[in-house]
């Protein structure tokens, strides 16, 4: 990576397995990012845990030298994700456990 805080340039690839977020375990995450004069793009990402996956892809366009203002552009799918398998999300959100029913 190089370039200002305003405008980074440069990749990023993330990969971790058997991760942990809040004491929720998970398989796998997968990002890939680019960052160029004016955007960061992330056109790879890929979370897993157990049976569920989420994937997605943004960019986030802004001008150059100015991260503050911009316009985001994102797309997100995933399978049946059971979410109350995420226990610290329906200790937060009780209700959370009938939306994957």
């Amino acid at each position: 990576m190089n370039g200002t805080v305003g405008d980074p340039l440069g990749n990023a690839d993330i990969n971790v397995a058997n991760g942990t977020v809040e004491g929720e375990r998970f398989d796998s995450l997968v990002v890939h990012a680019a960052m160029t004069p004016g955007a960061i793009q992330v056109p790879t990402l890929v979370w897993t845990a157990g049976p569920s996956r989420i994937e997605g892809n943004a960019v986030y366009n802004h001008p150059p030298g100015d991260l503050q203002n911009g316009t985001w552009r994102a797309h997100v799918a995933s399978n049946q994700v059971q979410l109350a398998q995420f226990q610290s999300l329906v200790k937060e959100r009780p209700d959370c456990a009938a939306w994957s029913r």
